[in-house]
């Protein structure tokens, strides 16, 4: 009977070949070894097909996120909803998902649109800047912050949670500042609320029985503000990398229409996949392609892999413009569908259509100047440019 070291595979999602060359090893696991057992970070399965992935991400039965989604876990408390199962997942995901909806984004769209740019006008004067650190990051959570209701937010709260994004400085203490800087922002709702997530958490009510914890609604709150910080910024660096390499994806899109930039949008996430993966365990014994996986026993579906799936994504490792159908992994699948994928996407437009016009005034400063950092979100940390 096969055992779990029958599908061994040198493979780490932290090493510096998942950050800068992944796509051979990839492609590898993907044709020699499509489950695979790694022994690092504690020991894990992967899936890294398309087929394979998009069938258990949504078999919550068996593929548990109470286990925490990350690996390892990252040093914060549990995070509902993204860290529960249905039923107790889907009770959180009512109360938020309106908040998160195409049509609350187009209501915010134009604060949105004027942040972006804001950031991509002061870039483009400069003749040099991080678009990933200076623009992308900046944006991103200054969108984010406004949506939770922060208004001149402390200086702690970005240092923070840029420390846990970027991985620097002493994690489990930036994470217990940010819980300590969200308890205040409560606080202050509490006697002041708005049209905001946490004022919207304030006045909600678990399964209609029960107001929200003081607990449910920080952490609520703290998974909004750092989900999609590393994403979003990895998505806009890795599509700006892209387009100073391939000039003519930046042509394509000057003045294009909606249609254009809605399958541009999907196809940039796609290529970038910033989730490279996201974390499961094992709720009872299973098998997956003659691999058998025991209760208990953590699984990472490489959700970059499965958008390089060349049987699902011809020509997979190249941004194609209006790729139609296009059914990527990036935001997931099931109920544990990115809860921002709209507000993403939103950011990823606002900032790319604000650079567009002033980008072919600039190119990279240098390819070892560039830092890529892979984790459970892989993506470029620093894309240094400077005029031509």
């Amino acid at each position: 009977m096969a055992e779990k070291e029958d599908f061994k595979f040198d493979f780490d999602h932290y090493d510096d070949e998942s950050a800068y060359s992944p796509y051979g090893r990839w492609e590898e696991m993907r044709s020699k070894c499509p489950v695979a057992w790694s022994e690092k970070n504690g020991g894990y399965f992967i899936l890294s097909k398309y087929n394979d992935i998009s069938e258990a991400i949504r078999n919550t039965g068996t593929f548990s996120s109470a286990g925490g989604v990350t690996i390892p876990p990252k040093p914060v408390p549990k995070l509902p909803p993204n860290e529960f199962d249905p039923p107790v997942h889907g009770m959180y995901r009512r109360i938020v998902n309106p908040l998160f909806s195409p049509e609350r984004v187009a209501e915010n769209r134009p604060w949105m649109r004027a942040i972006a740019r804001d950031y991509t006008q002061r870039m483009l004067k400069q003749d040099a800047f991080d678009v990933s650190i200076d623009c992308a990051m900046q944006v991103t959570q200054d969108v984010t912050q406004r949506l939770l209701g922060i208004v001149d937010a402390p200086d702690d709260m970005k240092r923070c949670a840029e420390d846990l994004v970027l991985m620097r400085g002493n994690a489990e203490e930036s994470g217990a500042k940010l819980v300590e800087l969200l308890n205040l922002e409560i606080d202050k709702r509490r006697t002041a609320p708005g049209d905001d997530v946490i004022s919207t958490l304030l006045s909600a009510s678990y399964d209609g029985k029960r107001p929200l914890t003081d607990h449910e609604i920080v952490h609520t709150s703290l998974l909004i503000l750092l989900a999609g910080l590393d994403t979003t910024t990895s998505a806009i660096g890795g599509a700006v990398w892209y387009m100073l390499k391939h000039p003519e994806i930046r042509e394509q899109l000057l003045g294009a229409d909606q249609r254009t930039w809605r399958l541009a949008l999907d196809e940039f996430v796609r290529w970038t996949s910033p989730a490279q993966g996201t974390a499961r365990t094992l709720a009872h014994e299973t098998e997956v392609n003659g691999c058998p996986m025991h209760s208990g026993e953590r699984i990472f579906f490489l959700v970059a892999s499965g958008n390089r799936d060349e049987e699902e994504f011809p020509n997979p490792d190249e941004i194609v413009i209006d790729r139609f159908p296009n059914r990527h992994l990036a935001f997931g699948m099931g109920p544990h569908r990115c809860l921002g994928s709209h507000v993403a996407k939103a950011i990823l437009q606002d900032v790319l259509e604000g650079l567009l016009e002033g980008l072919h005034n600039f190119r990279i400063k240098s390819d070892d100047d560039v830092v890529w950092e892979a984790s459970n979100v892989r993506g470029i940390r620093s894309l240094p440019v400077v005029r031509i």
